[in-house]
């Protein structure tokens, strides 16, 4: 999934969740990437595996992609069906969607110039491998 995209969804989610204070906003997730407590226990972003870039799950220590085929986020439905084929389970079915973010935002509304290059920093490795870009 686009990271940018990604942390708006993430941080939509944990707030419809409880998972973040009221007082928490966007900006104030974002900047947490750049405080010495990122990743720690107690900060906003304790639980690092939610924050793993793509590309950690499917590169090697070389940086080879030890997978035969990656699905992206936003050609879900037909990377479903590619992946059933290639299973051989035509029944595979779909991926279920929180739909935390309403659907008439887009995620640059969420963005300053400074959170969008936090992500785009934080992120680089999955930009550019899967091509995303910043988009408004």
């Amino acid at each position: 999934m686009n990271p940018w995209d990604r942390m708006v969804s993430f941080y939509l989610y944990r707030k419809k969740r409880g998972n973040l204070p009221d007082e928490v906003s966007f900006r104030d997730y974002i900047l947490q990437f750049n405080s010495p407590r990122y990743k720690r226990a107690k900060s906003l972003h304790s639980l690092p595996f939610y924050y793993y870039g793509l590309a950690e799950y499917i590169l090697d220590k070389n940086d080879k992609i030890i997978v035969d085929f990656v699905g992206k986020y936003e050609s879900r439905e037909t990377d479903i069906k590619t992946i059933s084929q290639r299973l051989d389970c035509p029944s595979l079915g779909h991926l279920c969607l929180q739909k935390a973010k309403p659907l008439e935002m887009h995620y640059s509304q969420f963005y300053d110039e400074e959170t969008k290059n936090i992500v785009g920093r934080v992120f680089a490795q999955d930009i550019e491998l899967f091509g995303y870009r910043f988009e408004s």
